[in-house]
């Protein structure tokens, strides 16, 4: 995820919340790639969009699994 991230939106480094990516929101997560990339780089709709579509893939199936002891 994080090397997507890098490679696809230009974040080299992820925050903490990034980090924690399971603990976010989908909304959280697209407003903290925001603020990373800051308003000289804003979101296009279409990478908005493979945004979100990572979070239903990705994040929130990992969301709803318990965790592993």
């Amino acid at each position: 995820m994080l090397d997507w991230l890098r490679v696809e939106y230009g974040i080299e480094k992820p925050s903490n919340k990034l980090l924690a990516a399971t603990e976010l929101d989908s909304d959280t997560w697209v407003s903290e790639v925001k603020r990373i990339r800051g308003k000289r780089q804003p979101l296009s709709s279409a990478g908005l969009h493979a945004l979100r579509d990572e979070y239903t893939r990705t994040i929130d199936p990992a969301r709803a699994s318990p965790p592993k002891p």
